[in-house]
């Protein structure tokens, strides 16, 4: 993994987040949702069922929690399970791996993102030069956040993990941009509101929606000119 820049060049299969909500989601609606370019995911944290056909059921109810984080230098993101970032860590840990990828937990990331401070437990291949000394589990420090990762990526993985809480304004304007989709006639019930609700019901925190920052954004979306989506 860590042999390449750009995450398309790995040898195995990966989906792009567009291609997963898509191919293992329902409503369609969903894929229609401007999930960020940059993540993408195994087909280890895909399937979560053993011999399943993908013909006919989806993974609405057997989603993978959203965890372990590896970045690529090409910017790209790549999701993925316990099982896999267990044997990743170890390629990290090797003090002679200078390829500057690096390998984090999401919740710590977006807690380093909403506050503007370092990334915790961040384990990159590529250290700062007052890192030198440091040991690999220990906090990295970079000067800019966006080394990590950016808000319309936060936006689209806090989305697909089901939060309903963004907490700085740039955030909640990227958030924004993925619901927004434009109408493809009268008949399109495409609507923000009802993909995000269906999103959290599927990670079983529907009763986070109510009163929170994500139902702020859906209801700004409703009210835009040209946006007729009833619900």
């Amino acid at each position: 993994t860590l042999e390449f820049y750009f995450l398309v060049q790995l040898p195995i299969c990966v989906h792009s987040l567009k291609e997963f909500v898509r191919d293992f989601i329902k409503p369609a609606n969903l894929a229609r949702v401007n999930w960020s370019d940059n993540i993408y995911c195994t087909e280890n944290f895909a399937n979560t069922i053993a011999n399943w056909s993908g013909n006919s059921n989806c993974l609405n109810g057997y989603l993978r929690a959203v965890d372990f984080i590896v970045g690529f230098p090409s910017d790209d993101i790549l999701l993925v399970s316990e099982y896999e970032a267990n044997d990743l860590l170890k390629l990290f840990w090797d003090p002679t791996s200078n390829t500057g990828h690096t390998i984090q937990n999401f919740c710590f990331l977006r807690r380093s993102m909403d506050n503007s401070c370092e990334v915790l437990l961040l384990c990159p291949t590529r250290r700062n030069v007052d890192d030198s000394n440091a040991l690999p589990w220990q906090p990295r420090r970079f000067n800019h956040i966006e080394t990590v990762t950016d808000d319309q990526s936060m936006a689209s993985l806090q989305l697909f993990s089901g939060d309903a809480t963004y907490s700085t304004s740039m955030r909640k304007d990227a958030l924004k941009s993925v619901l927004r989709v434009k109408k493809e006639g009268e008949d399109d019930d495409y609507c923000p509101k009802t993909q995000a609700e269906e999103l959290l019901e599927m990670r079983g925190k529907e009763t986070t929606f109510f009163y929170s920052d994500l139902e702020k954004i859906c209801v700004a979306l409703l009210c835009e000119p040209g946006n007729d989506a009833k619900n």
